[in-house]
């Protein structure tokens, strides 16, 4: 169905090991395969500075099965990158050293260069972004300026979800740490007047909640809006969730319920230091991001909404060109202003 051979990326998070696999590195690739286990590496790295051992060897369980997956799927190139919890961890080198006993090479990307990428998936993902996009991780927080399909100045923090716990538990106390660091880092209100693009799993969660509280029609997380104080509101809901409410739930994932309300707090605290007129979520991040980077400029100027139908209709259709021919026939039936014509 597809024209190009599929491309994996491993991603080594403090949360999760995550493989993902693409239909090929085109414009708007698919995925044909998504698979995470839950290794909570940098779950002691705040507290002692080092991976864990039983941390690592599930990890490196999850590594291995990938490693064969991605061999039986005849995957032609495969990158594996790992984040904060490998680059901050005292034995973070020689837990690598063991990933290569199993067969794999991963690369450590640095706090700046993995908000780069977070913001070149959301300009991948939304070509008109423009504001401040936020990659919210177990060890880190990414915040990068996006905008005219690129990515910008961007600053590591050391805000990740495992991380918070650590902050003062008071919500204005709370507030003001996350507002001083954005302060340190130069981006206070910098998305004034933009949007605040919102990405990783635990903001995803966060939308899915908002969705489900408002009986929100589609179960599309993508550019799912919240307006800059509904953060708040759902910061005080999930506090008082528990396990059963949790269960009527089935779009929200348990593993998160710990964490969601610290990570929606972030959030709160986030649009008050930078001030955006909207939150926007982005369901593309740092392994979309990788992908979009090594395009040609001529392949990443072309809209990923058109070039997802072409692949769809490339593959179901008999001739390639029908697509474009119909809609060509029908065009002059309708007075559509661009946007809608798209």
């Amino acid at each position: 169905m597809f024209a190009e051979a599929p491309v994996g990326i491993v991603d080594i998070g403090s949360n999760s090991v995550r493989l993902v696999v693409y239909s090929g590195a085109t414009r708007s690739p698919s995925i044909i395969f998504n698979e995470k286990v839950n290794a909570g590496l940098g779950r002691e790295v705040a507290r002692s500075g080092a991976l864990d051992e039983r941390a690592q060897e599930q990890a490196l369980r999850a590594l291995r099965r990938f490693r064969l997956l991605t061999r039986q799927m005849e995957v032609a190139r495969l990158r594996v990158v790992a984040t904060a919890a490998v680059r901050d961890a005292s034995n973070g080198g020689a837990f690598l050293e063991k990933i290569r006993d199993v067969g794999l090479e991963a690369e450590v990307i640095s706090g700046a260069e993995e908000g780069r990428l977070a913001g070149l998936g959301v300009a991948s993902g939304i070509p008109q972004a423009n504001g401040i996009a936020a990659d919210l991780g177990g060890g880190s927080l990414e915040l990068v300026e996006v905008a005219d399909a690129s990515a910008g100045r961007s600053v590591s923090l050391p805000l990740g979800v495992l991380r918070l716990a650590a902050l003062p538990r008071e919500k204005k106390a709370f507030a003001s740490a996350v507002a001083e660091a954005v302060a340190a880092a130069g981006f206070t209100a910098s998305a004034a007047g933009r949007c605040f693009y919102m990405v990783g799993g635990s903001w995803r969660t966060l939308a899915r909640l908002d969705m489900y509280l408002t009986n929100h029609p589609l179960p599309i997380t993508h550019q799912h809006a919240l307006a800059p104080e509904r953060p708040g509101e759902l910061a005080d809901i999930a506090e008082k969730l528990g396990k059963e409410d949790w269960a009527r739930f089935p779009a929200l994932s348990p593993t998160r319920a710990a964490t969601l309300p610290l990570a929606a707090r972030l959030l709160a605290a986030l649009a008050g230091a930078l001030q955006p007129d909207q939150l926007v979520v982005s369901s593309f991040g740092i392994r979309e991001g990788l992908l979009y980077d090594a395009l040609e400029p001529k392949v990443r100027r072309l809209d990923p909404l058109i070039e997802a139908a072409r692949e769809a209709g490339a593959g179901a259709g008999r001739f390639a060109q029908h697509g474009e021919r119909l809609d060509a026939w029908i065009a002059p039936l309708f007075d559509d202003a661009p946007e809608a014509a798209r």
